[in-house]
């Protein structure tokens, strides 16, 4: 009687095992965590308001830009992605930044964020080479967004993972539009 409780529980082990494996097999292959791909949809011109004041000999400047991103989710599992941070950029120097907020994304899809960035225009106008692009009618513009998030496989492997975006493009500033529009994208898990 004892023999075969024994075999009994030897037996339920080995199946248990088995299962195991094939669990964390499963798990770290066919379910492997996948990239999150952020991706820069559009940029716009807002608003663009550019003046000259004779009285103080200054220049005023205000400028918004509506970017539309994309957060991709490749993973069967679904994504709670954080609080990300998008960057506008003139020529190396942050000149505005807004906040990506939060959230959560079911396996397969991919969910649109909008984020207007307004620029820091005491920054841009610092610059020495503003005055040359501005009579030259061209803005080169770079955005830089990042979104950091975490898949959770069969509720307890966590696997975290960075996307990054960064696009670099001219605004023309008489017509407010926008070319030269090249984005490169990274992807770590």
């Amino acid at each position: 009687m004892k023999e075969e409780c024994g075999k009994k529980y030897v037996a339920i082990g080995i199946v248990v095992l088995i299962v195991l494996a094939i669990v964390m097999i499963l798990a770290f292959t066919v379910l492997k965590p996948k990239q999150v791909v952020s991706t820069v949809d559009s940029i716009e011109v807002h608003d663009m308001d550019i003046g000259f004041n004779v009285f103080t000999m200054s220049v005023n400047m205000n400028v918004t830009l509506d970017v539309s991103v994309s957060v991709k989710n490749l993973n069967v599992y679904g994504l709670k992605y954080y609080n990300g941070l998008a960057r506008l950029n003139y020529r190396g120097q942050q000149i505005g930044e807004a906040p990506i907020p939060g959230g959560d994304i079911s396996g397969g899809q991919t969910k649109g964020v909008n984020v207007t960035l307004v620029l820091m225009a005491d920054r841009l106008l610092s610059s020495k080479r503003i005055y040359s692009d501005a009579t030259a009618n061209i803005l080169p513009l770079n955005t830089f967004v990042r979104i950091s998030g975490e898949v959770k496989i069969l509720g307890f492997f966590k696997f975290h993972g960075n996307s990054t975006s960064s696009c670099n493009f001219n605004v023309h500033i008489s017509d407010k539009t926008i070319n030269n529009n090249v984005c490169r994208y990274k992807t770590e898990v």
